[in-house]
């Protein structure tokens, strides 16, 4: 089976699953929140184009306080 990692968890790919994607059918709040795929950022406006490959290591960041 094919997967893709999100924030170290393993879960199914399929073809043409969008960052954008992603995020809605995680229920992740699309603002505030960064996303690299393979340790490159993806600027919000690419998240509608961004197909994610089979095997990818995604991370949705979000700001933390502290210093």
């Amino acid at each position: 089976m094919s997967t893709i990692t999100v924030n170290g968890r393993a879960r199914p790919a399929r073809p043409d699953l969008t960052v954008a994607e992603l995020l809605r059918e995680d229920g992740t709040e699309r603002t505030g929140v960064a996303v690299a795929v393979d340790g490159a950022l993806v600027h919000r406006e690419q998240w509608a184009t961004t197909v994610l490959r089979t095997d990818a290591v995604v991370e949705v960041l979000s700001p933390m306080q502290g210093g």
